[in-house]
């Protein structure tokens, strides 16, 4: 939905004798501004990626769902709704992130049903919004655990390279983390976003979080560089094996062990990575984050980006690199390990 309606009508409205031959000029001009509006409604739905689609869904789903368990009307909903709905959720324990998702959403909904300003404008609710952000300041949101070198070369190491999978799990797992490369952007590579030479593999990456309009960035894998090199290496091995000509790079497989046609999703990867970091016995940092299930697909883009911090990078250049659109990203990922390397040097002589 668009949240536009179109009227046919004009100066032969109820004009006597207009005869059959107007009849049909409306009739073909009411066609016509069907077809465009139901194009608008598919130009507005590209304006937004795919994953807020289905995030947004989610969350008015979920709206609809609690308004309709307590007799309340979710659309139009009134202003105290979705004030009630977010102290629910706040009550609840969910994240920051995930009230103010809940709100967009909500928006958005009404929105397209045609409601110009939808009761996340109001008062009441914006003020509850600013308020459930001050009293969850000082909460820490939850984080991926970052693989650092040592942890990403241990992952790779623990890839069966015998097997298909083992061999498409290490590339995923190495061009991930050289490339800095959300979970998204892994599964979304297809063979024509590559360009292999003698000295470099270069990735196209068409669209991104970062870069909803499309214009597009190359990533470099310098063969030179030997961890960049391994992912470069371990990139050309899966698609040989696999015999991948064009389409999707990194494919799921089958009970049998061949390759499909189809995509590996996003859930996927951060699964992938999850169940590599425990097949290695990877510990997590307790003064970062003391919850043992943070290994996720983001743990390869935030130790890429850790690890450059450890490397002496400036912290600006690390954010070009991870193609950022928010400023402080690669701050805040510095700042996690010189936290966590301050906490372990506390403890230096602490035995003795």
């Amino acid at each position: 939905m668009t949240g536009v309606a179109v009227r046919v009508g004009g100066a032969s409205d109820g004009i006597a004798g207009a005869g059959p031959a107007a009849g049909e000029d409306l009739v073909a001009l009411a066609a016509e501004l069907e077809s465009l509006a139901a194009e608008a409604a598919d130009l507005v739905a590209a304006g937004r990626a795919e994953a807020t689609h289905r995030a947004y869904a989610s969350r008015w789903r979920a709206f609809e769902t609690w308004a309709a368990d307590r007799g309340l009307i979710a659309l139009p909903a009134e202003p105290a709704t979705v004030v009630l709905h977010l102290t629910w959720l706040h009550r609840q324990g969910r994240a920051r992130s995930t009230v103010a998702q809940t709100a967009a959403a909500i928006a958005s909904a009404h929105r397209e049903a045609g409601i110009e300003t939808p009761p996340t404008a109001h008062e009441a609710v914006r003020r509850l919004l600013r308020g459930h952000r001050r009293a969850t300041r000082d909460h820490l949101q939850r984080q991926a655990t970052p693989v650092l070198l040592d942890g990403i070369r241990r992952l790779a190491a623990a890839c069966d390279r015998s097997s298909l999978a083992g061999l498409r799990d290490q590339a995923v797992l190495l061009v991930g983390w050289v490339a800095a490369l959300r979970r998204s952007e892994i599964a979304g590579l297809d063979v024509e976003d590559l360009r292999r030479e003698p000295d470099r593999t270069s990735l196209h990456i068409r669209w991104s979080k970062a870069d909803q309009n499309g214009r597009g960035e190359w990533l470099v894998l310098p063969r030179s560089n030997p961890i960049a090199g391994d992912a470069a290496h371990a990139l050309d091995a899966w698609i040989a094996a696999a015999g991948i000509q064009q389409g999707p790079v990194f494919r799921a497989i089958d009970r049998w062990g061949c390759p499909r046609t189809t995509r590996l999703s996003a859930r996927a990867v951060g699964d992938l990575v999850g169940r590599y970091a425990a097949t290695a016995g990877l510990c997590h940092h307790p003064a970062i984050e003391p919850c043992p299930h943070v290994w996720t697909g983001h743990s390869l883009r935030a130790g890429c980006a850790t690890q450059l911090d450890l490397d002496g990078v400036d912290l600006r250049q690390i954010e070009r690199y991870l193609r950022q659109s928010t400023p402080g990203m690669g701050a805040r990922y510095a700042r996690r390990e010189r936290e966590w390397r301050a906490t372990v040097a506390e403890r230096l002589g602490a035995g003795r």
